[in-house]
């Protein structure tokens, strides 16, 4: 079954990153389609736990997703402009990267006692490893297709 799921998965995965780029928000919802389809299948959420779960992780991925994109925004300003601004200026804004990051961590530890709070421990625990499975099954997926 499980190998039969994973099959599923990387063929609709295929299917979805082989479109054009004008595809991109289309592709981006399959891909988190799949993402809730293997995660809910290795938690093996039930139904009840499913119902609270999914609008408190999607308000997570919501909250951490801008967190990421803060954090990126904070850290190309300090490589492009590295060489130009004084000691002074470098210092506040590599302070203001490290804000983000600890804001970023703030956030997956009050989710960590939400999500605890919904599912047992053992079901949050293979939560983050079902995330970081999906994500290394994507990126291979991504690396071996055709016309990267």
């Amino acid at each position: 079954m499980k190998t039969y799921f994973l099959s599923l998965l990387l063929l609709i995965t295929f299917q979805a990153l082989g479109q054009d780029i004008d595809d991109f928000p289309q592709q981006r919802q399959e891909i988190q389609a799949q993402k809730v389809a293997y995660i809910t299948q290795k938690l093996a959420l039930t139904p009840q736990e499913a119902q609270v779960f999914w609008p408190q992780y999607n308000a997570y991925e919501k909250l951490i997703g801008d967190q990421k994109q803060a954090l990126r925004a904070v850290m190309k300003e300090n490589r492009t402009a590295a060489e130009g601004p004084n000691r002074a200026e470098l210092d506040t804004r590599m302070e203001k990267a490290f804000a983000a990051e600890r804001k970023r961590v703030d956030i997956e530890e009050e989710y960590y006692a939400k999500f605890k709070e919904i599912l047992p421990i053992q079901k949050v625990a293979a939560l983050y490893q079902a995330e970081r499975e999906f994500k290394r099954e994507l990126l291979r997926t991504l690396r071996n297709r055709p016309n990267r």
